[in-house]
């Protein structure tokens, strides 16, 4: 009959052996001690765990240091071992033997740690304090202590990680390897397209990772990342864009003198060979990007974007346009050749915000069943009538109506339809402007 203790095997005889110490009770206690050592002998090889090398030999590597803060928060402060690519989210919890209390002096210690690559986080969710040191390499080496630096322990930050054109989904999460630092996603943080991590060591952190249950798969968000104390560090959509251009908007006396805040607004964006190298961006603008300074994705339409001539024109929608003043700004991002076309009128006009119908009217002129398009959800094209000049205009090109037969059907499709009163928007550059005239710019009926 056999049994295994440990990495040692025994097999234990069931004839003369057992009859020779029955019989010959002069030899008991010399075989006694004898099988007594190689029990010993076989515990000590078979236990082999943290603290011993792969040959057998002891080693006891000690880790010590000291944690310091200006408000007194490194005593009580929970100190962790945790390996270089450990995941907070799927891995086991952290064995007692990696994780000690700091004393009245701010004083760790671990004893017997495997050799390795470990991080090294401090909290002390008393003093709401906490902090990382990364990058400890523990020697494979006999009866050793090393010694960290002082440590200062910081009021953490955030990562406000963006989710546009990301393909994250709900119940996944996102963490820092080596740390304690994850989050899930939630239904609301898609529909936001953010996601705030928080109570995140401040320092700089060389991975974002991000993750699903039921795969074994991770996918890298960035690299790279410096976290702030108490401050949230933008992780942005568009950080692998190559170009980003910051949009200044003067709406101050110097400006274009607005006195109050308007809410989901058009703005048009122009640019120009002067302002703007075309050969950076697609040919068609598809990689055009614009986003707030906290990283929220701004809805645009492209209406012109004649890369040839250097000439563009984008529709931005704000959702505050701040009245006198002069600092605010946004982000347009550009250079990223795989990146697919964005641009949608019917986001940036909005029916909820009012928008019963919005005609650019920069099509070739022509006489085409809906021809010109509206560009809102209610779809309504119009059809033009005689049709047959397209003019330059203010913004991206126009339509010519000579006066006499010249006009575009809107059908019963378009948003107007059914309104009691409305308020009509146009750019128009008359040979002949009078009161008449000006009647004839829209109308409702057959006649």
């Amino acid at each position: 009959m056999s049994f295994e203790s440990g990495n040692m095997n025994y097999r234990k005889s069931e004839g003369p052996l057992f009859k020779f110490i029955i019989h010959n009770s002069s030899f008991v206690i010399l075989l006694i001690i004898l099988l007594m050592g190689l029990w010993l002998l076989g515990c000590s090889a078979g236990n082999e765990t943290a603290g011993t090398s792969s040959g057998g030999q002891v080693i006891n590597v000690s880790v010590k240091g000291i944690v310091q803060s200006d408000s007194g928060g490194g005593s009580n402060a929970v100190v962790m071992l945790y390996p270089k690519t450990y995941n907070p989210y799927l891995d086991p919890k952290t064995p007692d033997s990696l994780v000690d209390t700091t004393d009245e002096e701010g004083v760790y210690m671990f004893r017997n740690v495997d050799a390795g690559n470990y991080n090294l986080e401090v909290v002390n969710d008393a003093a709401g304090l906490k902090s990382l040191k990364q990058g400890i390499l523990i020697p494979d080496a006999e009866d050793s202590v090393l010694v960290i630096e002082k440590l200062d322990i910081k009021k953490p930050g955030a990562i406000r990680l963006s989710l546009a054109e990301t393909e994250l989904i709900e119940n996944g999460f996102v963490y820092i390897p080596g740390t304690s630092v994850y989050k899930k996603l939630s239904s609301q943080d898609i529909k936001k397209g953010h996601l705030l991590v928080d109570d995140v060591p401040a320092g700089s952190f060389s991975e974002l990772v991000y993750g699903e249950n039921d795969s074994s798969l991770y996918n890298l968000l960035t690299t790279d990342v410096s976290v702030v104390p108490e401050m949230n560090t933008l992780v942005s959509a568009y950080r692998y864009w190559g170009y980003t251009k910051k949009i200044i908007i003067n709406t101050a006396a110097g400006g274009a003198d607005i006195t109050q805040n308007l809410i989901d607004f058009p703005l048009l964006v122009r640019l120009d060979s002067i302002n703007f190298d075309f050969s950076e961006a697609q040919e068609k603008g598809n990689d055009i990007r614009f986003a707030k300074p906290d990283g929220t994705i701004l809805s645009y339409e492209i209406e012109r974007w004649d890369a040839i001539n250097g000439m563009a024109e984008i529709w931005v929608k704000l959702d505050t346009l701040f009245g006198g003043n002069d600092t605010q700004y946004f982000t347009m991002h550009w250079g990223l050749q795989d990146a697919v076309d964005l641009s949608e009128g019917k986001a940036v006009f909005d029916t909820v915000n009012g928008f019963a119908g919005i005609w650019h009217l920069n099509e070739d002129a022509n006489t085409n069943n809906a021809g010109y398009k509206d560009v809102t959800v209610y779809g309504g094209h119009g059809t033009g009538v005689s049709m047959d000049q397209k003019e330059s205009a203010v913004v991206a090109g126009g339509q010519g109506f000579d006066g006499v037969d010249d006009y575009i059907d809107l059908g019963s499709k378009a948003g107007l339809d059914g309104a009691g009163s409305f308020t009509v928007i146009f750019w128009c550059n008359p040979d002949s402007l009078n009161f008449i005239s000006m009647l004839g710019v829209l109308a409702r009926g057959s006649d």
